[in-house]
Order: structure tokens, then sequence, then C-alpha cells
């Protein structure tokens, strides 16, 4: 068996899903979000966040394989803060 990495880490925004979370706050968009019947999710603006490519699949893959128990998932993304002046 080959080796599996201890550690997967992955960025969100434009990733994972889009549209970017900043993208749905300058349209007064954002949390809460809300699980649709098909799975999906939208914010409270009723705007569609979609999972890119195989996201989902793989997401599938790292929770219900126990090959991946001993592999953490982690997340990397930035945050810009502004200032109101």
């Amino acid at each position: 068996m080959s080796k599996l990495p201890k550690v997967l880490v992955f960025d969100l925004d434009g990733c994972l899903w889009e549209p970017e979370m900043y993208e749905l706050l300058y349209g007064t968009g954002g949390a809460p979000f809300h699980i649709e019947k098909d799975g999906n999710l939208t914010d409270k603006c009723g705007n569609h966040i979609t999972l890119i490519g195989d996201v989902r699949d793989i997401m599938y893959e790292l929770k219900t394989n126990p090959k991946w128990t001993n592999t953490k998932v982690a997340i990397a993304s930035k945050v810009i803060y502004t200032q109101e002046t």
C-alpha cells in the first residue's frame, strides 16, 4: 500500500466553489446559507453556490473511505477586511 498524505489542505473560493464569497457580500448576499433539497447551497438572497468539478465526490471519498482515516483535511483561505472611513 502506498503512503497517503498526513494532511490535505484545500483553498476555498475559486477552488472548491463559486462564486467567491466576496462576490456574494458585494451584492448583500452571503450568510446564512441554506441547503436545498438537491444538496446545493443558496445564500440569504437566493444566490446559488456551486461546487466546482469533482469536489462533491472528492469530499465524499475523504469522509467515507476508511483509507483516509489518518489523513486530516484542512482549509486555507485569505480573508480581506476593509475598514470604512
